[in-house]
């Protein structure tokens, strides 16, 4: 479905090759240790809600640099690709870690046999994604899914404890995981060419590029 939302359209940005590395590496570090911080969260006693909103907005300012500009408005194109990218990786393996945890917990299944679950995501997963682009934007791209990931898997967890007591633990999960899963929708609508514009609009016809 991707693919054929971007066939025909040239993925460039501006070459931010220019930035310097060194500031890149600092939020990069930022971003690591936000990610980080949310995986731990849970061990903070009172301070977890606190610990959580700090280490998301510490996220959410340092890794604007490192993507598409617009990526966190879902603007049309590349930038969308990414964000859509962060809300399917985080909606596939925070939902995938559970699925062997209920069914051996809940249905009695083996160890192994739960595993197969998680053996046939992967391979699904690695048929599904596609080489990207050079550089920066492949970058982006594996960064979007490792903070997407590392961010639902932390909220996740932080859900699940707090509800194992009562049977809403495992049903709780997975509506977090439906739920990014139903918000990628908007950035994967906006994959795809711009529409078209007539002179009378004040724009040039024809189909817009990802820089448009």
């Amino acid at each position: 479905m991707v693919y054929l939302r971007l066939r025909g359209l040239t993925l460039r940005i501006d070459d931010p090759g220019h930035a310097p590395v060194a500031r890149r590496l600092a939020l990069a570090s930022v971003v690591a240790a936000g990610a980080l911080a949310l995986s731990l969260a849970g061990e903070a006693g009172a301070w977890t809600g606190v610990m959580v909103v700090v280490a998301l907005i510490a996220i959410a300012l340092a890794i604007r640099p490192l993507l598409p500009p617009g990526t966190l408005r879902a603007r049309r194109g590349l930038p969308s690709v990414v964000l859509m990218r962060a809300l399917i990786a985080g909606a596939l393996f925070g939902a995938e870690i559970y699925v062997p945890y209920l069914l051996i917990d809940e249905y009695g299944f083996s160890a192994t046999a739960a595993g197969f679950g998680l053996t046939a995501a992967a391979l699904l997963w690695a048929a599904y994604s596609t080489p990207q682009n050079q550089g920066f934007n492949s970058s982006a791209l594996s960064i979007s899914d490792s903070i997407g990931a590392a961010a639902s898997i932390a909220v996740m967890g932080l859900t699940f404890v707090a509800l194992k007591a009562t049977d809403a633990s495992f049903p709780a999960v997975f509506l977090i995981a439906a739920a990014l899963a139903v918000l990628a929708v908007v950035p994967g609508l906006r994959m795809g060419r711009v529409a078209e514009a007539g002179p009378a609009d004040g724009a040039v016809t024809g189909p817009a590029t990802v820089a448009d």
